[in-house]
């Protein structure tokens, strides 16, 4: 992500989040002035409400610049059986979980940088 300022507002997404109650925070602080910059973070099953998430906000406030970051998170996972004389071994995965950070701005961002979407529909799109 680029360098953001103190006053972005970040959403971190979860699988249970509620679209409406993100909606309602990130709405209120860009149509308020209140903030310049949203990031919608989601991870695994979240990936794709972030994602609507972002698509909603885009709809409802145009202008925005978009500019999307795809990555992967590394994490630890470690199982020690509760039972020793069943003869199981402790286990540990290293996961790697997609994930995904997109930035919504009112500024304009590089245009050369990969992940960026300009403002407005794309080409054959009607709002």
């Amino acid at each position: 992500m680029p360098q953001l300022s103190p006053d972005t507002l970040e959403i971190w997404v979860q699988d249970g989040s509620k679209i409406r109650n993100l909606l309602g925070l990130a709405l209120g602080r860009l149509e308020g002035g209140s903030a310049w910059h949203v990031v919608f973070s989601g991870s695994g099953w979240a990936i794709g409400k972030a994602v609507s998430c972002t698509e909603i906000v885009k709809q409802r406030v145009p202008g925005l610049c978009q500019f999307t970051k795809l990555c992967f998170l590394h994490s630890e996972d470690s199982w020690i059986p509760t039972s020793p004389d069943m003869g199981l071994d402790p286990l540990t995965v290293y996961p790697n979980v997609p994930a995904v950070r997109v930035l919504l701005s009112w500024d304009t961002l590089d245009l050369s940088e990969y992940g960026y979407h300009p403002p407005g529909a794309p080409p054959g799109l009607a709002p």
